[in-house]
């Protein structure tokens, strides 16, 4: 059957400190299911250092200039791919 959506993105939703080259790693992660074969996320367009796509884990850095918008992933197997799981994010300053 077709997955199910995935579970909760886990990861930071304040991005400031993981923009640019000289940024940190953002890591994302979702709790992985034995019935889905792959993990496709979207991410930001221009993010660099990008790993783990295909999978549950997935690491990059923002990129320059980036403010906010969201990161999603669908999950699949052979008979289609889940609705997306979606995770806002924003470059709010710590406070």
């Amino acid at each position: 059957k077709q997955p199910s959506t995935p579970g909760l993105i886990t990861g930071p939703v304040n991005v400031c400190e993981y923009v640019g080259p000289s940024g940190s790693l953002a890591t994302y992660t979702v709790g992985s299911d034995p019935t889905i074969t792959d993990y496709v996320w979207s991410l930001p367009a221009g993010a660099t250092d990008v790993s783990g796509q295909g999978t549950a884990q997935i690491s990059f850095r923002y990129p320059v200039g980036y403010t906010g918008g969201s990161i999603s992933v669908t999950a699949g197997n052979g008979c289609g791919v889940s609705t997306p799981r979606v995770l806002r994010v924003s470059t709010l300053s710590p406070g």
